[in-house]
């Protein structure tokens, strides 16, 4: 009998240090397992990181597009504006130039006339 137990204590003690070995190894799989998750979390954290300066920096790219385009807009009304305006002087101009040349010949006229 005492064979037998020493020998259900020993197999007992195998099966112990078996679980005990294979438990430390599972801890260990464990730990380096929530190791590569927190060093996954970080490579997140800068991802997202990454994500919100480049989407900071596409708006404000946007924008300044958008300011720019307002601000050509505006230059092209007023380059029109002022084209329209240039058109509008040369035809005065005009007018002034046959205005001048008829009040030149009237001028003209009334001197001859008032030799005779």
């Amino acid at each position: 009998i005492a064979a037998a137990f020493a020998e259900s204590v020993e197999d007992s003690r195998l099966v112990f240090s078996a679980a005990s070995a294979e438990a430390r190894s599972e801890t260990e799989l464990f730990e380096i397992a929530r190791q590569d998750l927190t060093e996954q979390e970080m490579i997140l954290a800068e991802a997202k990181e990454a994500l919100e300066e480049v989407s900071n920096r596409n708006r404000r790219l946007k924008e300044a597009a958008e300011r720019g385009l307002a601000e050509a807009r505006s230059n092209r009304e007023y380059a029109d504006n002022a084209e329209n305006r240039v058109v509008a002087v040369k035809a005065l101009l005009d007018k002034s130039q046959n205005q001048a040349v008829s009040s030149e010949t009237v001028a003209g006229t009334a001197d001859a006339e008032a030799k005779i």
